[in-house]
């Protein structure tokens, strides 16, 4: 084996920028390459970061090959958002010469070990390899509830794990994103997600739980193209995490990354469902025209906000537009000549749509209910009068209406509908706007009480 290494080429080493690791590295054996010394002390570093809580964990591994001043201007900048143990920064500086050495160490034995020539190049990736290891391996041990199932042999029921998270201009991003090519990007987990989310992966065994953190933390795509940042999931989330409310999330961080986004009618059910809610969503300014063709723009975007709209409704909405959210209407008024401009066709439109298809106007078919004694006794076993009058003083009326032979209760909760039918079954995503077709059309369940109401009713 030829070595083709020189001492400054190997002090070169420990200048090199390692906090890109390599994208879709397979989890593999380690230990192999290091001490048992050596491994207990970068345990003992990790931990350290993460008691430290600078970061979230899905990070650590960049400080395993970090110069002393690099984390000393680090901490500096991050000291501004809080204080941090004074005791744990200091150990950490410490020990992280020693850390490096180790990594270095180890990347030199990996690329010897595989017969490969030495040079800068095959060490600085083969210690990316390792880091990757590493930190996939440390994760799987220490994710809160990953690798305890608390819930015995059972597969827990999977379910919108994040339907309850706050849709707030204050609530911090779950996902960074590392550029990896042209409008491409690699999605990264930042922040810790719910405890039932992680009991759900657990309680789906062993090799699944891996495979499916392995999916999470190294191989979700998501690329934007295109004028208005057309988005696509290229390489979606891991098919045991679809429906578990992850994507919209995922859309959510990546619109407030770039800045703005738009769909095409090209998008998928799912897609759709989304980029209504987007639509909804008090954080953005939205616009959605026929063919679900939408743009969502982030309120902390800081380009001219006004102009954008106003070219996307001239390209891709024919200057008409179906839909306008309230935050951009209450930010920008002028926005209001256009919506104004089609809403009496567009409801003319949406109402012919319900009485084609089902055969009846909602006009005589809703009943307002702004008291207990106003809901049938079939929901008895489903609300008590209690739940039922808090739900009215806090979010305002409800409304009872039939659809297929069942009784449903409808409430309008402002970050998103809901509704309850006779068997107690919640519906909070976009379900039964999407069964009556209206959500195609752009419009909520409460459009259509617009439609057959007059104002003073329900105010």
């Amino acid at each position: 084996m030829k070595i083709i290494i020189t001492e400054s080429q190997y002090k070169k080493l420990f200048e090199i920028d390692y906090r890109n690791l390599d994208d879709l590295i397979k989890f593999g054996e380690f230990s192999e390459y290091f001490k048992n010394d050596d491994l207990k002390k970068i345990n003992k570093f990790l931990l350290l970061i993460r008691k430290l809580g600078v970061v979230n964990m899905f990070q650590a591994g960049d400080f395993l090959l970090m110069s002393i001043d690099y984390f000393k201007d680090f901490m500096r900048l991050k000291s501004y958002e809080r204080d941090f143990d004074e005791d744990i920064i200091s150990e950490i500086e410490e020990m992280l010469p020693d850390i490096k050495n180790i990594m270095v160490g180890a990347g030199i034995t990996y690329v010897k070990n595989k017969g490969n020539e030495i040079t800068p190049k095959t060490v600085e990736r083969a210690i990316r390899i390792l880091t990757s290891s590493i930190m996939k391996y440390y994760m799987s041990q220490n994710l809160p509830n990953v690798n305890e199932n608390t819930q015995g042999d059972k597969t827990l029921s999977k379910n919108n794990f994040f339907s309850s998270e706050p849709l707030s201009t204050s609530q911090d991003s779950y996902f960074i994103f590392t550029q990896v090519g042209k409008d491409y990007y690699q999605v990264v987990p930042f922040a810790s997600f719910t405890d039932e989310f992680y009991d759900y992966i657990s309680s789906l065994g062993k090799d699944l739980e891996t495979e499916i953190m392995d999916h999470l933390v190294s191989r979700v795509y998501i690329e934007s193209s295109g004028e208005f940042n057309r988005i696509h999931f290229r390489e979606g989330i891991h098919p045991e995490l679809q429906g578990t409310g992850l994507g919209y999330l995922i859309y959510q961080d990546f619109i407030k990354f770039l800045g703005f986004a738009s769909s095409s009618d090209s998008a998928t059910e799912d897609s759709k469902r989304v980029w209504q809610k987007l639509l909804n969503d008090p954080d953005f300014y939205g616009v959605f025209c026929e063919g679900n063709n939408i743009l969502i723009v982030s309120k902390n975007w800081n380009g001219d906000t006004s102009s954008l709209f106003k070219t996307f409704i001239q390209k891709k909405c024919g200057g008409n537009v179906l839909k306008i959210n309230d935050s951009l209407l209450s930010d920008y008024p002028e926005f209001g000549s256009y919506i104004q401009k089609s809403i009496d066709e567009s409801y003319d439109k949406a109402k012919n749509f319900l009485r084609n298809n089902f055969g009846f106007d909602f006009s005589d078919r809703i009943q307002q209910i702004t008291s207990t004694y106003d809901v049938p006794f079939v929901f008895d076993e489903c609300l008590f009068g209690e739940s039922i009058n808090r739900y009215l003083n806090h979010w305002g009326p409800m409304y009872l209406f039939e659809l297929d032979g069942v009784k449903f209760l409808y409430q309008d909760r402002g970050e998103f509908e809901w509704f309850m039918d006779e068997n107690c079954y919640d519906f909070v995503d976009n379900e039964i706007p999407e069964k009556l077709g209206i959500a195609e059309m752009g419009f909520r369940f409460s459009d259509i009480l617009d439609m057959y109401f007059e104002e003073d009713l329900y105010l």
